[in-house]
This record gives structure tokens, C-alpha cells and sequence, in this order.
């Protein structure tokens, strides 16, 4: 009696937990919450989660695939995983988006069904907004629970976007060929940026395409020479580890692909337009 007592109060606890880490699985695990601003937001990116943007102020090109949006406040993006967009601004207006990485291990599947940009009436814009308010307060605070009720206000947003999924904003067709190529040679480049000697031709051949070809056409999608965007790419990551880590300046040449310390200081005032040494003091400041 006791004996099949303890079994079953081992069967109820496995149940218990069981349930606990099935639910688990279905709430949203948030990796950056944050306010991208600026008269001359745009880039390139291909990020391992969800991103959802909300735009409230300016107006943006908003290039995937064989689509091009004009997106303006009021609209919201939904983007899966590992999908690659072009983001240029028009005009010269200041832009303002609201920004939510988030992984989804299961539920909430549909998603990737949902329209990439959906319009929101003018009431929800202000629901937005204070949720993105709470979302980021909750985000950064080290109290328990929080990542929680963060994830639970993700929810809400995502329950806003399905409720205006079918608002989609006029689009354009613009040409795809070559675009599956390009996808493939920016992947390429994100998976092995930190190999040093790393070369343009060994993504274009994972690309599938020529050399020239492939530059050329990088250029065209994408804004920039393919050897300048792998350089850009690695010189972003430089700057999180010297902000984020305690590796010296070498060690992060190494970690990010570069030959030699010099290279590293060449390239990043090339294109940060001062040295590491005097960014750092400013970022740090």
C-alpha cells in the first residue's frame, strides 16, 4: 500500500513537471528589446530569430525576396528566422522602430503564415507604444518573474498582429533572380566571418555563381560590395566584444576574422572613422 502510494505520488510529480515544461516550450524567449533612431537607418540582416518591428516615425524601403514595402508608423513586421531584408530609409525625415528579438521553441506555429507587414489603426499605435514601454522596463529589470511578464507582453503584440493580419500594405514586385544566391553568400558570410583569409570567392561558390557575377549582383540587392559588407559585419561584432567582454583589442581581431591586430585597426577606422582605442573611450563614456 505505502509502496504503490509513492509510486503514485512520484507518477503525479512527473505529470506536474511534465505539464510545467510543455508550457514552458510555448512562451517566447525575448533576446534584445530596443529603439533603432536616426535621420540614416539602413543595412542588411539575417538574424537567427523572430524580429518584430513596430515604425513610428519615418519611412523606410523595406526589401525580402520579390517584395519591396514602403513602411511608415503605423506599420508592424513580423520577420521568421534567418529571413534576409534590406532596409533603406526615404527621405530625410528622422526614423524611429521599436525592435523585439525572440526565439519560439513551439506555439503560436502560424506565425510564419501571417503577412510580413500588417497596418494598425491609430488606437492600436498608442496601445503599442505603452506596451513597448512596459516590455522594456520589464526586459532590463533583474527582479523574478520578469522575463515572464516580458513574454507575456510580446504575446499581446503578437495578438495585435494577428488581429490585423489581414491589413497588408500595397507592395511592390521587383526582381528575384539571383536573390536565393545572394541569401545563400550572406549566410555563408555570417556563419564563417570569424575564419581569417576568409574569401569572396569561397561564397560565391557557396552561392553557386562566378565571382563577378555574384559581386556584382551582391551590389546591386544588397548596396554594397560583398568584401565591404563581410568587413562591416565583422567590425559590428568587434564593437559588442570590446563593450561586452573583457578581451583585448588582438583578441578580438582573432575572434572576428582579422589576421593581425593592424588589419584589424585599418579596417575599423576605415569604416568607423576613428580608431578602436578612441571609439571605445566615446561608447564608453
Amino acid at each position: 500500500m505505502i509502496l504503490h502510494s509513492i509510486k503514485d505520488g512520484f507518477f503525479v510529480c512527473f505529470l506536474y513537471y511534465l505539464s510545467i515544461f510543455k508550457i514552458m516550450k510555448t512562451i517566447p524567449v525575448i533576446k534584445r528589446v530596443g529603439v533603432n533612431s536616426g535621420s540614416g537607418i539602413s543595412g542588411t540582416f539575417l538574424d537567427e530569430e523572430f524580429v518584430f518591428h513596430y515604425i513610428a516615425g519615418g519611412r523606410w524601403n523595406f526589401r525580402m525576396a520579390n517584395h519591396m514595402y514602403q513602411v511608415m508608423p503605423g506599420n508592424l513586421i513580423l520577420l521568421p528566422p534567418f529571413m534576409l531584408h534590406v532596409v533603406r530609409p526615404v527621405g530625410r525625415g528622422n526614423l524611429v522602430q521599436y525592435v523585439i528579438h525572440f526565439e519560439l521553441f513551439e506555439g503560436l506555429s502560424d506565425l510564419h503564415k501571417l503577412a510580413m507587414v500588417v497596418s494598425i489603426p491609430m488606437n492600436e499605435q498608442k496601445r503599442i507604444a505603452d506596451l513597448f514601454s512596459k516590455i522594456k522596463r520589464e526586459w532590463r529589470s533583474p527582479e523574478a518573474g520578469s522575463d515572464l511578464i516580458s513574454a507575456g507582453i510580446l504575446t499581446q503584440f503578437l495578438g495585435i498582429y494577428r488581429r490585423y493580419s489581414d491589413e497588408v500594405p500595397l507592395s511592390s514586385p521587383v526582381s528575384a533572380s539571383g536573390w536565393q544566391n545572394i541569401e545563400k553568400g550572406v549566410k555563408f558570410l555570417h556563419s564563417n566571418y570569424q575564419k581569417a583569409g576568409l574569401t569572396i570567392e569561397e561564397a560565391s561558390r557557396n552561392a553557386g555563381q562566378s565571382m563577378p557575377y555574384f559581386s556584382k549582383l551582391f551590389k546591386d540587392y544588397i548596396g554594397m560590395p560583398p568584401l565591404l559588407y563581410l568587413n562591416q559585419y565583422r567590425i559590428n561584432f568587434a564593437k559588442d566584444l570590446m563593450i561586452n567582454t573583457a578581451s583585448n583589442l588582438s583578441e578580438i581581431a582573432e575572434k572576428t576574422g582579422f589576421s593581425s591586430i593592424y588589419t584589424f585597426s585599418k579596417v575599423f577606422k576605415r569604416i568607423s572613422g576613428e580608431s578602436p582605442s578612441e571609439w571605445l573611450d566615446k561608447a564608453m563614456r
